[in-house]
């Protein structure tokens, strides 16, 4: 939707959960692996402040297969992350950017 504010206000709360895995969960194999999110997260906000639509839409698939691929190596490739198609699941909100 090209909601800049909520695309960087999404990324931050990603960047604190990886923060929060290192921090709390620092025991598990899945951690060893965390920070190769950070430069897809990265990318992500870099698209996001320049409000570059093209940059975030490669940068989301990025992290997108990051994910992926560290599921795999860690053995959760049960859990397969995706770009979504299609409608917003959420029915009770609007994530349209408010002028």
């Amino acid at each position: 939707n090209r909601n800049w504010k909520l695309a960087e206000f999404e990324i931050k709360e990603l960047k604190e959960v990886v923060e929060n895995i290192e921090k709390f969960q620092n025991k598990r194999k899945e951690t060893e692996l965390i920070n190769m999110m950070n430069p897809a997260l990265d990318s992500l906000t870099t698209a996001a402040r320049q409000q570059d639509e093209n940059l975030f839409v490669k940068s989301y698939t990025g992290l997108t297969n990051s994910c992926n691929s560290c599921h795999k190596l860690t053995d959760f490739e049960f859990n397969t992350v995706k770009v979504p198609d299609g409608a917003s699941p959420f029915i009770n909100q609007d994530f349209k950017p408010k002028k």
